[in-house]
């Protein structure tokens, strides 16, 4: 269902019982393979993660393992050619081991991303791989836009000393900044996947919590929250048009 001209495509990518610790690093084929990764994953764990990659000239995209592992790739969507979201080729934006100290628990990071890494000064938003890298303990990071209040969902959680990577959507304000929030001390990298280039665009303001079963965790609208743990075989059917500015 992807067309010959789409600029680009929404992978779940899976790695299956990998031999050993390492990444995946997806880019157009044909083109120099970037120093980012989209997918972390542990020795002997399945792990997915979201990935917008972009085709090379021939529609293909290719696929880099540090490890020997099985490898899945599922199509979600793509990106048409006349869109307001463009695709970009993987740049690390920020990388705290760089300068060598983590991220300490319950900090924010103010991120500058417009105007760096071929994201335009006005982008709206950016699609970010963020890793968090050995965390202290478990946690979780929370990304969103700076002249935003901090929301109550999360947009990666981790377990202590594995590093663990998604795909975040996010807004930017209007100086071109995302805070990233960690609530344990932990390593935080992020690489830049697409940008939105047009303000008049519709996208969502900010993440929401739109189901969930634990009780006493409250979702955005009241809906959905408190109903009990998913006992398996069972469909949950989720409300999501006309929630959370959708």
């Amino acid at each position: 269902g992807v067309p010959v001209d789409a600029i680009g495509v929404m992978l779940n990518l899976t790695v299956v019982w990998p031999s050993s610790s390492g990444y995946l690093t997806v880019y157009p084929c044909g083109d120099s393979r970037p120093q980012t990764s989209n997918l972390n994953f542990s020795a002997r764990r399945t792990t997915s993660n979201a990935v917008l990659a972009m085709p090379g000239d021939d529609g293909s995209v290719c696929i880099y393992s540090t490890a020997r592992t099985g490898v899945v790739a599922d199509v979600q969507g793509y990106v048409a050619h006349d869109s307001s979201m463009v695709p970009l080729p993987s740049v690390r934006l920020l990388d705290t081991r760089v300068r060598g100290s983590e991220a300490a628990s319950g900090s924010t990071i103010e991120l500058q991303v417009g105007d760096r890494g071929g994201v335009a000064a006005d982008a709206e938003a950016v699609a970010l791989n963020l890793i968090a890298v050995d965390p202290a303990a478990t946690g979780h990071l929370i990304v969103f836009a700076c002249d935003d209040e901090r929301p109550l969902a999360s947009s990666l959680n981790y377990d202590t000393n594995q590093t663990r990577s998604t795909l975040v959507f996010t807004k930017t304000d209007d100086r071109g900044r995302v805070c990233i929030y960690t609530s344990a001390k932990t390593h935080i990298v992020a690489d830049v996947q697409a940008q939105v280039v047009s303000r008049s665009s519709k996208i969502a303001t900010t993440i929401a919590r739109l189901l969930d079963t634990r009780a006493g965790h409250p979702t955005v609208d009241g809906l959905h929250e408190d109903s009990r743990t998913v006992r398996a075989p069972r469909t949950v059917a989720l409300e999501v048009n006309g929630r959370a500015d959708v």
